[in-house]
This record gives C-alpha cells, sequence and structure tokens, in this order.
C-alpha cells in the first residue's frame, strides 16, 4: 500500500511551505530519514525527510508549488512492499514525514506557554547584551595595562 508523505507542521504559525527542490526523482529508492526535497516557509528552509525506506513511486506536486501544511505530496512503496499485491496490505497504510524539530500544534499553546516562552526569549536578550558588555570591559582593561609604542 503506498505510504502518504506530508508536508509536517513547520512552526506555530506556519500554514503553508513551497517546494523548492525534489532531491529525489520518481523511481528513485532511499533510505529511511533520507531527504526526498526541501521545503521553504517564511522562517526557514527544511528537508523533508522519507519516512521509511522504499520507493519514491509519485510525486504529486512539484518544485515552486506552495502547499497548505498537511498536504500529501508524494506517495512511495515501503522496502519490501513494491510489486507485492493488494490482497495483503501492510497495517500501517499511511505515515506522516517526521517533523525537523519538536513541533507543537497551536492546540498545545495555552496563554501561560506562550508566556512563558517570550519571557525566556527575554533572558536570554538580556544575558547577551551582559555577555557583550562584560567582553567589552574585559578587551578595554586589557588594552589599558598595555604600554603604548
Amino acid at each position: 500500500m503506498p505510504i502518504e508523505i506530508k508536508i509536517p507542521a513547520v512552526g506555530e504559525s506556519i500554514t503553508e511551505v513551497q517546494i523548492n527542490e525534489w532531491l529525489k526523482s520518481e523511481g528513485d529508492v532511499v533510505k529511511q530519514d533520507e531527504a526526498l526535497a526541501v521545503i521553504d516557509s517564511e522562517k526557514a528552509t527544511l528537508d523533508l525527510p522519507a519516512p521509511n525506506a522504499g520507493k519514491l513511486t509519485k510525486i504529486l506536486h512539484q518544485a515552486g508549488e506552495t502547499v497548505a501544511v498537511g498536504t500529501v505530496v508524494a506517495h512511495m512503496e515501503a522496502e519490501g512492499e513494491a510489486g507485492k499485491s493488494e490482497a495483503a496490505p501492510k497495517p500501517e497504510a499511511k505515515v506522516e514525514a517526521k517533523p525537523a524539530a519538536k513541533v507543537y500544534p497551536p492546540s498545545d499553546l495555552t496563554p501561560q506557554l506562550v508566556k512563558r516562552v517570550h519571557q525566556l526569549y527575554e533572558e536570554l536578550g538580556r544575558e547577551e547584551v551582559r555577555a557583550v558588555q562584560e567582553l567589552e570591559q574585559a578587551e578595554q582593561e586589557m588594552h589599558k595595562d598595555k604600554p603604548q609604542k
């Protein structure tokens, strides 16, 4: 049975991506997690990995097309499944592509979680400013002790 290759969720506010280029062609044999395509969102460029080892059988959307998150963009046959009859379907008929990173769907984002993430970003920003100030101060002290030529 064909495995559907879907566009994974790539960020909390991202609803669509552009297929930048297909790295594999129909008929190519691929390993699990091997990059099939490169996709672009407004915030990042990511690889679309193969969910299983097998053969890429059909590309449904071409490079340059913009598609919604969750759209089936290709089909593949799992390794060892190509050429088998439909009489013995594999229990796992649908497998989604794995996202490149842990992504929480918008329904999991509570206002408290969003607020905490913003607090952490602010803290990181303050830490970065402090680190730069300390480096500048250390550099000034280093040059202050150096004799002038």
